[in-house]
């Protein structure tokens, strides 16, 4: 295992490096793309290097002031003025809130930060104002290997290997215990979170759906990437890509939804007997059944009645910090430790399993609204363009993206999902405020 920590270590630093020394732009784009979808988000090996999480949406920003054009990229960003706001708030935040230091909450934010809605402006940065169709669908195909083969190796040896890698135990929490419960063994490939590996997942197969024109090629990757989203065990990445998915259909044209409507029926009347009657596939059908019929009742995990508990708790700890909230790290203490929210002496709640949640108990209302309002400029921006043919596309991607990590933050813990899908929307979004410029719309 320790050969895997050097090996993901190295490849973050390589990253690292090739991001503010690579000449090619588009390439330095993709080589981020490469670091948030396949480079283990707790790589360490020294201490007092934080991690991938952290490093490389900063490396973006100064590899852009490297280059002279953080100004004019800043400038033309169409969300600078909420990003600002919350630059700004985080540096006050900890006056007002903290459970330490001035200085060492402050880090805690920037780094949270730098972990989220900065991930989205570093791909922004990055990204070319043109790319290649091609070379995107070249390195789309690699990073699905990489995926599906790590996925399956998982899987094959019932064992978490890279994240058992960062390990102080040489396990990981998916892969010891686990194995017994309910929902068996749960595969993380390049992942701490199955959650999350699910999610990179989903995002290959949307893309590749988009982009490949080879239908066998198409079909038969997207059919190992469905067959590793199984292995997760997790229902989230599969209620994500059907609203994904169904949303991008809607988006092209109401004829591609009907069509992707009658091949998912197809799909489930002809296999759906016989994938029921294997025993580990039928418990993952059987939950997605639940949770579609029940809201999850009878099954392990999230359910809309945990989700009413949840919030319950969160009202109670908001009202005692309403505007500001508790500090950063309250909630993770009420998870770990021994509050409601006690993973381990409350199973019955089983975490804060929502990125509101935690905005609501640790930043209050206020950073809760900026936050929100993010998601929706957002939204609005992509919306605002799907009326013209040159920007429809990217419209399209960019909004479905946006849904697909929107819809996860309030399903689940959020861990490291904002790399997967922000680094695309922000090559979606450069791609349109290009094009804007050019045609002025």
């Amino acid at each position: 295992m320790q050969l895997f920590t050097i090996i993901e270590f190295f490849f973050f630093i390589f990253i690292a490096y090739k991001i503010l020394k690579e000449r090619s732009q588009e390439k330095t784009f993709y080589i981020y793309v490469y670091g948030c979808l396949v480079l283990y988000p707790a790589t360490h090996l020294i201490s007092g290097i934080p991690h991938p999480t952290v490093v490389l949406p900063i490396m973006c920003v100064i590899r852009a002031w490297m280059d002279g054009r953080i100004k004019e990229e800043w400038k033309e960003f169409p969300l600078k003025t909420l990003l600002a706001i919350m630059v700004v708030y985080h540096f006050f935040h900890p006056l007002l809130a903290s459970l330490m230091s001035y200085s060492e909450s402050l880090k805690l934010e920037l780094f949270e930060l730098s972990q989220t809605f900065i991930v989205l402006f570093g791909g922004y940065l990055l990204a070319p104002v043109v790319f290649d169709e091609d070379k995107l669908k070249r390195h789309i195909y690699i990073i699905s290997v990489i995926l599906i083969v790590t996925g399956i190796l998982c899987w094959v040896s019932k064992s978490n290997f890279i994240s058992a890698a960062f390990s102080s135990t040489g396990d990981s929490y998916y892969s010891s215990d686990a194995v017994e419960t309910e929902r068996g063994f749960r595969a993380t490939g390049t992942q701490f979170s199955p959650n999350v590996y699910g999610n990179a997942l989903v995002l290959c197969v949307l893309l590749i759906y988009h982009y490949f024109k080879n239908a066998v090629l198409k079909y038969v990757a997207i059919g190992f990437l469905l067959l590793c989203i199984v292995f997760t065990a997790s229902r989230a990445p599969f209620f994500v890509l059907i609203v994904g998915f169904f949303l991008y259909s809607f988006f092209q044209r109401i004829s591609k939804l009907i069509g992707s409507v009658l091949v998912v029926m197809l799909v489930v009347i002809l296999f759906g007997g016989q994938l029921k009657n294997n025993e580990y596939i039928g418990r993952y059908v059987g939950g997605i059944t639940d949770l579609v019929l029940t809201g999850g009742e009878y099954t392990a995990g999230s359910s809309s009645d945990l989700r009413e508990r949840q919030w319950l708790i969160t009202l109670f700890y908001w009202k005692e910090a309403p505007v500001w909230g508790h500090g950063e790290g309250y909630t993770m203490q009420l998870v770990n430790e021994t509050g409601l929210f006690n993973n381990l002496k409350n199973d019955d709640l089983a975490g804060a399993e929502g990125y509101q949640y935690i905005t609501l108990i640790d930043y209050g209302i206020t950073y809760t609204l900026i936050a929100l309002l993010f998601f929706v400029w957002l939204l609005c921006y992509f919306y605002k363009f799907l009326k013209y043919d040159i920007t429809k596309e990217s419209a399209i991607l960019g909004l479905t993206f946006t849904i697909c990590l929107f819809v996860f933050l309030l399903s689940s813990r959020p861990n490291q999902i904002w790399q997967i899908y922000f680094p695309f929307v922000g090559l979606y979004l450069k791609n349109i405020v290009h094009k804007n410029r050019i045609y002025n719309f």
